[in-house]
């Protein structure tokens, strides 16, 4: 099912609200497009190779999600503190 994703268009959608900074880890067949169990709030600001936050949400063709919500790390967009990019998947 993650090798399907690869070929999809990803459309990222900036929101400023810090909120949404949170991880739930890596579910490659959630039920829904939200965390399963409670998230962990985290600090994402003030770091040399972290700043921000990337949230990741894909329809698997079996109906379920494959949801990732984390930290930037040093190799994606440099992204202001607080500021979070949700980028929504579809095929």
């Amino acid at each position: 099912m993650l090798i399907t994703l690869l070929w999809l268009p990803i459309l990222p959608v900036v929101s400023s609200s810090p909120f949404q900074c949170y991880s739930c880890g890596v579910f490659l067949s959630a039920p829904t497009a939200t965390c399963k169990g409670e998230p962990k709030k985290i600090n994402c600001t003030g770091s040399g190779i972290r700043n921000g936050c990337i949230s990741v949400t894909a329809l698997n063709t079996d109906g379920s999600y494959y949801v990732e919500k984390r930290c930037a790390d040093s190799e994606e967009r440099k992204l202001k503190d607080g500021e979070c990019v949700n980028m929504n998947i579809w095929k």
